[in-house]
Order: structure tokens, then sequence, then C-alpha cells
């Protein structure tokens, strides 16, 4: 029975190295600029998660909370699309927002009350999905992956409906003052 040991052992490193491998080759296969929007758009997405978790439990306007509801199933539904597409094409998405994302979030930690529910229509709602827009749009047009494409295409709208919601939420927000 011992000597099976070691075959067992060299199959179980072969098999993983081989998958190790493939994983990488498959990331080979997608052009620097795929693998930087979709890194760029989970980034977004964790951050706009992530903030929006944060105006569910600071903002004193229950349509900031409501509009927040939605963001987190907008782009948790999205994450795990992107996700999907990643992991085909051997492509590790960051797990978590960017570093100046982060900041703008501990930003976020600072404000209360309607001074919050400004900053997060603003920078969250506003400022964000301009952004994203922008590269979605750039992605949906000119990706070298017709998947990933086809994913920025799809996302685009929900993105755009999203500004304008948050549009109309910042001048809300302002006219509480």
């Amino acid at each position: 029975m011992s000597k099976f040991k070691p075959s067992f052992v060299a199959v179980g490193l072969l098999f993983v190295s081989s998958a190790l491998f493939n994983t990488n080759v498959l990331a080979d296969n997608v052009s620097g600029n795929d693998k930087s929007f979709m890194k760029n758009a989970a980034q977004s997405g964790h951050y706009e998660i992530e903030a929006s978790k944060l105006a569910l439990s600071r903002s004193s306007s229950q349509e900031v909370k409501d509009f927040a509801q939605h963001i987190i199933e907008d782009h948790q539904k999205a994450a795990k699309e992107l996700q999907a597409i990643a992991t085909k094409k051997g492509v590790e998405l960051p797990t978590k927002p960017s570093l100046l994302q982060m900041t703008s979030i501990k930003m976020l930690q600072t404000h209360k009350g309607t001074d919050f529910d400004e900053s997060y229509a603003e920078k969250v709602g506003v400022d964000a999905h301009k952004s994203a827009i922008d590269e979605f749009s750039k992605a949906s047009e000119k990706s070298d992956d017709s998947e990933i494409k086809a994913f920025a295409a799809k996302t685009l709208p929900t993105l755009k409906k999203h500004l304008e919601m948050a549009t109309v939420l910042e001048k809300k927000t302002d006219e509480r003052d």
C-alpha cells in the first residue's frame, strides 16, 4: 500500500501545477486593457457596495437608504457576473475597493445626518457613476473580448439609471440645507 503514496502525491502535484498553468495561460489571452477594465470594475463595484452599506446605517433619509439598497443589490449582481467571466478567463479580481476608494469611504464616515447624505449622493451616487459609465462605455465599444464587451454593454444601462437616480437624489439632499 505504501507503494502508491508517492504516485498519488505526484499526480496531485501534477494536477495542481497544470491548473495553475492553465489559469495563467487563460489570463495571458486577455488583453491588458480588458484586465484593467475588469479589475477597475470590480474595485468600483466594491466601493459602491461598501459605501452604500455605510449609507444604510448612517443616512438620515429613507430615500437615501432606498437608493443605497438598490445600489447594493444591482452591484452585487454585476459583481457575480463579472467574477464568473474573470474566473473563466483566469483573471484574478480585487476583493475590495482601491486605496483611494477606501480613503473616500473613510471620509464618508466622518459625516453625519444631512452632511452624510449630501456627500454620499455626490461622491458615490453621481461621481462614481459618471466614472463607471465612462469606463463601461469604453469597454462596450473597444474591448478585445466579446464576452467582456457584452458584459459592459449589458451593465451600462443600469449604471446610467443609477446616475439618473443619483442626480435627483443629490438635488434633493442639497435642498434640505
